[in-house]
C-alpha cells in the first residue's frame, strides 16, 4: 500500500491516456506462412508499441501481402518497393 503523498504502480483506477496523434504501420509480408504471421502480429502490435514507445499515440497497423518481399534478394528493390507503397497509401 503506498504511503501519503505516494502513487501505487497500480493503474486500473486511472482511464487510458489520450492519443494525441496516429501512426500508420504497414507490414509487407511474404505469401503464406509469413503473411499469417504479419496478420497475427497485427492485432498485437497496436497495444505493444503505445505501451512501449509512446502511449499517447493511436497505432494502426495494415498487412499487405507481397511476392516481391519473400522473393527478391536485393533488398534495396525491397525497401524501394516498401517506400513506394508508403508515398502511394499516404
Amino acid at each position: 500500500m503506498p504511503l501519503e503523498g505516494e502513487h501505487s504502480s497500480d493503474n486500473s483506477d486511472e482511464p487510458p491516456p489520450a492519443h494525441d496523434r496516429s501512426v500508420a504501420l504497414g507490414l509487407i509480408p511474404a505469401p503464406e506462412m509469413p503473411h499469417r504471421i504479419a496478420q497475427e502480429l497485427s492485432t498485437e502490435l497496436p497495444e505493444l508499441l503505445s505501451q512501449r514507445l509512446d502511449e499517447c499515440v493511436s497505432w494502426e497497423v495494415s498487412v499487405i501481402c507481397d511476392l516481391l518481399t519473400g522473393s527478391d534478394p536485393d533488398a534495396v528493390r525491397v525497401v524501394d518497393a516498401g517506400h513506394e507503397r508508403m508515398v502511394e497509401e499516404g
